[in-house]
């Protein structure tokens, strides 16, 4: 069962920090309720009503404990104890021939409750830094085509789409297109 949705408050202390082992399941959590959320429509309601929580948490474990991707979280602050909002996670790309170079936003997904906030941007900005850090020139990102909100999202903070081809991908029976953005960073 998914906790109850974090609904913010404007005036809220909101922390970004690395992600821990110990938020791996609050992250699967926030994950699964925002797939199940942006993707209605997309994919089919029952498949996305049994997405594995559990799954999705031991998956992050071990991205968390192998640092690939870099996994952020964003938590209420200070309360006690924090509550997830949402995460992002960011590595070097995964497409064939990129040059190490280029970085991949992997992800960003929110807790419902908590769009349309500005911490979709927080992440983003988070993830940016660290990627001026490591002296990444370019970032890329793939967004399905159906999700016109994250399109917008990407297109807001300077992402354009490449010439790279689109690639079909399937989960859930459903065969979806996926978008290549770019940013000079």
């Amino acid at each position: 069962m998914l906790r109850k949705s974090a609904h913010m408050n404007r005036h809220q202390t909101v922390v970004v920090r690395p992600a821990a082992t110990t938020d791996a399941l609050a992250i699967a959590q926030t994950h699964t309720a925002a797939w199940q959320a942006a993707y209605q429509g997309i994919f089919d309601a029952q498949w996305l009503a049994a997405l594995s929580i559990d799954k999705r948490r031991l998956m992050w474990i071990e991205a968390i404990m192998a640092r690939q991707p870099h996994v952020l979280v964003a938590t209420t602050g200070p309360d006690d104890p924090p509550q997830l909002l949402g995460h992002a996670s960011w590595g070097n790309s995964r497409d064939p021939g990129d040059s190490t170079g280029v970085a991949e936003l992997w992800s960003i997904y929110l807790d419902p409750g908590a769009w349309r906030q500005g911490l979709g941007e927080r992440l983003w900005l988070a993830c940016r830094a660290m990627m001026e850090q490591a002296e990444m020139q370019q970032c890329r990102v793939w967004v399905l085509e159906g999700n016109a909100n994250a399109r917008a999202f990407y297109a807001a903070q300077g992402f354009l789409p490449d010439n790279h081809p689109s690639k079909t991908v399937t989960m859930g029976g459903a065969s979806v297109l996926e978008i290549r953005y770019t940013l000079v960073i």
